[in-house]
């Protein structure tokens, strides 16, 4: 399977936007690819997927925890073949916005366009305190009392289980769950210890589940353990 230093995490819930992340992924040849898919996929669907790509993984996920569980499923296979970084991507509708098409199509681009890739990976390998990169202007603060309302149960509740304690919860995160990050940078994920039953069933939640709450924790992990996350365009990087 390991043809590459780097591995693209691709979460496709909407089928139908197969095309758009594969426009991408094609033209990245320096990454492997590691694919979840919903359970209710055709075997025609997969075996599109499938004859898209020439080295893929697939993994067929229940319809819970969003983008988040299945990427928990992924990582610690991403570790075992000992890749130095990944991209973390997921095919992100956001119906609930009208702007959320283009959130979704300007983060791929900034984390996938070919010309911008290069740049990220010079600075992952030259800088080795960068632990995540992310898409421009997604750097949210949970000082903002709306980001953190309906996630404080939550957030406290994954802290335990690390043995963690931060009172304030007043740390940054990256809003829509894209990004680059070396791969040792999330090793304290595999510390949750989270089942497939800790996650609520999928209702449509627009905030408040433990998905929601482990969006605002990657940052924070990769900063427990000694990295730090920068914006695409404060490494060098023109994004348009």
């Amino acid at each position: 399977m390991k043809k590459n230093e780097n591995a693209l995490v691709a979460h496709l819930y909407y089928f139908d936007l197969l095309p758009e992340l594969l426009s991408l992924i094609e033209r990245n040849v320096n990454l492997d690819a590691f694919i979840t898919i919903p359970v209710h996929f055709s075997r025609e669907q997969v075996g599109e997927i499938l004859a898209s790509l020439d080295n893929v993984y697939v993994l067929r996920v229940q319809n819970r925890g969003r983008d988040i569980l299945p990427f928990l499923n992924i990582y610690p296979i991403i570790k075992s073949y000992s890749y130095a970084n990944l991209v973390k991507v997921h095919s992100k509708k956001s119906p609930q916005r009208a702007d959320g098409a283009l959130l979704r199509k300007r983060a791929l681009l900034e984390l996938l366009d070919p010309s911008i890739v290069p740049g990220v990976l010079r600075a992952l390998n030259t800088d080795p305190k960068i632990g995540l990169i992310a898409p421009s202007n997604s750097l949210c603060s949970l000082s903002n009392s709306d980001y953190l309302i309906n996630n404080r149960k939550q957030l406290n509740y994954c802290l335990s289980r690390l043995g963690l304690v931060d009172s304030s919860l007043n740390f940054e995160f990256i809003a829509g769950s894209m990004f680059w990050a070396r791969v040792d940078a999330l090793r304290m994920l595999s510390d949750l210890s989270l089942r497939e039953e800790d996650f609520e069933e999928e209702l449509g939640q627009l905030d408040g589940t433990l998905a929601h709450a482990i969006e605002r924790l990657f940052c924070f992990l990769g900063k427990h353990v000694g990295y730090r996350t920068l914006p695409v365009d404060q490494i060098g990087i023109s994004v348009a």
